[in-house]
């Protein structure tokens, strides 16, 4: 399980390194350690410390939508992400408009509103707002913008040759160039259209003094997710002997383990496959846009993903029915829907009831990550209703009663199984699935409450929608 998180060790930062000459080894390193400081989903509890004054004083976090870094923040956080943080707590307070005293996360998507309306540059000067920027999220190496070593790679040299730039200009010293590059596209932007809100900016790091060991710097590319051999004997550890052996088959076969590195790899080659059919569509790419159903939802942590890992502009996203219908799209225009899991499928095909009660009359693809023939076979009998509505998902992840490890076993094992894994959650799918920031509740209870946790940011067994494990029948095996 842990080998499908893409993780990069010590050996691999080692290699990155080496690419660099000798003498430019040691810049290298240190560009690497600040530029990456929010390359985990773990490094987002700096930002919601540093707002938990603000919003425990009656501050509002903003959420301009568009898969915002605050909007996920807000998701998360309704995830339990935060609750073992000190103050944490199940929701933020949030606002959909800047009010007085509202937190505002400086990222692209509020870059971007800022640079095309003067109005909101207004409004952010007149209320007073706090400017939260996380340093090296927008303009560095985040966790959706480095998929492979080598683009960490490119990443690093760019951000150095900045530094150096920026640090031989300002007469100061690397490190202080390097955060100097960090922050350039920021300060430009509000230099430019706004420049006394420097004044109400307040720059937030990770880790102050990153450490630059090769072991030190691999952790915080990758994060905290995974588990140790010694923590799965301790999950499996209560089951009979014949249980446990099916347990380790069944995670073998079935478990699919997401970080933030292969959801970004994975969608940005999702986006490739799409992008080649538009022209077959006759949609050229810039009539191509993608759609966000709900705010609130995982939508907008794959719309972030999928602007972070392709570089597709803010204004290709578009929010929700209301924001579709005012843009007034013709039907030379295609609308891919992405999404993580479709697990029955329901979710799906409601947004795309709501795409289609609008006065959008272009294409659609509905494309998840992660689909069921359940969900599959939902959305093949609506496109043959409506031959502008496509399915396509990223992969296919059998519900554990369609998949050939199940359909392979005795019918005794099969029995095995299903005592095993206990509520075989929505739809029946039974999966072993996680994703960083939750695991579907159409995983089993086994998987969802013993396993997915160690995968989930910060070990929140809360984004773990499986019902509690129910051990009554261990209880029935073992009484006289």
């Amino acid at each position: 399980m842990n080998s499908q998180l893409r993780a990069i060790g010590p050996r691999q930062v080692q290699d990155l390194l080496d690419t660099f000459p000798p003498s430019q080894r040691a810049h290298a390193r240190l560009a690497l350690a600040r530029s990456s400081e929010f390359a985990n989903m773990e490094a987002w509890n700096a930002l919601i410390l540093a707002m938990r004054p603000l919003l425990d004083a009656g501050g509002r976090l903003y959420l301009p939508g568009s898969g915002s870094l605050a909007d996920n923040l807000a998701y998360t956080a309704q995830k339990g992400a935060y609750a073992s943080l000190p103050g944490g707590a199940a929701r933020l307070p949030t606002t959909e408009t800047v009010t007085p005293g509202a937190v505002v996360v400086l990222d692209a998507v509020v870059l971007h509103k800022l640079q095309r309306d003067p109005a909101f540059a207004q409004t952010l000067r007149d209320s007073r707002c706090v400017l939260l920027e996380a340093r090296g999220m927008t303009s560095g190496i985040n966790l959706f913008n480095s998929a492979s070593p080598e683009v960490i790679a490119r990443r690093t040299t760019a951000i150095m040759e900045r530094a150096r730039a920026l640090a031989a200009e300002r007469k100061t010293s690397f490190e202080e160039g390097v955060d100097l590059a960090l922050e350039q596209e920021s300060r430009a932007a509000l230099q430019a259209h706004a420049p006394e809100l420097a004044q109400q900016l307040r720059v937030v790091d990770a880790a102050t003094h990153p450490a630059l060991s090769n072991a030190d710097l691999a952790r915080q590319l990758n994060g905290d997710a995974g588990m140790t051999a010694q923590e799965l004997e301790g999950v499996l550890e209560p089951f009979p002997p014949e249980h446990r052996a099916l347990a380790r088959e069944l995670l073998a076969q079935q478990a699919e383990i997401y970080s933030p590195r292969r959801l970004a790899a994975e969608l940005e080659q999702q986006h490739t496959t799409l992008m080649a059919q538009a022209p077959g569509m006759g949609v050229p790419p810039e009539r191509v846009y993608f759609y966000i159903p709900q705010t609130g939802k995982s939508y907008g942590m794959l719309a972030m993903a999928h602007r972070e890992a392709t570089g597709t502009p803010v204004e290709r996203y578009i929010n929700g029915p209301a924001e579709l219908k005012a843009r007034n799209l013709d039907k030379d225009n295609l609308l891919i829907v992405f999404d993580d899991v479709a697990g029955s499928g329901q979710s799906l095909e409601d947004s795309t009831e709501d795409v289609m009660r609008t006065n959008f009359h272009g294409k659609i693809i509905v494309s998840p990550m992660v689909s069921t023939k359940q969900a599959k076979e939902l959305f093949t009998n609506l496109s043959k209703r409506n031959t502008d509505i496509h399915y396509q998902p990223n992969k296919m992840s059998m519900a554990l009663k369609e998949s050939v490890f199940h359909q392979s076993l005795t019918q005794p094992n099969q029995d095995k199984v299903n005592e095993l894994i206990g509520d075989k959650g929505y739809a029946s799918n039974a999966l072993s699935l996680t994703l960083p920031y939750m695991a579907p509740d159409n995983n089993s209870s086994f998987f969802g409450w013993f396993l997915a946790p160690f995968f989930l940011a910060n070990k929140n067994q809360l984004a773990s929608k499986a019902k509690p494990y129910n051990f009554s029948w261990l209880a029935q095996r073992s009484s006289p």
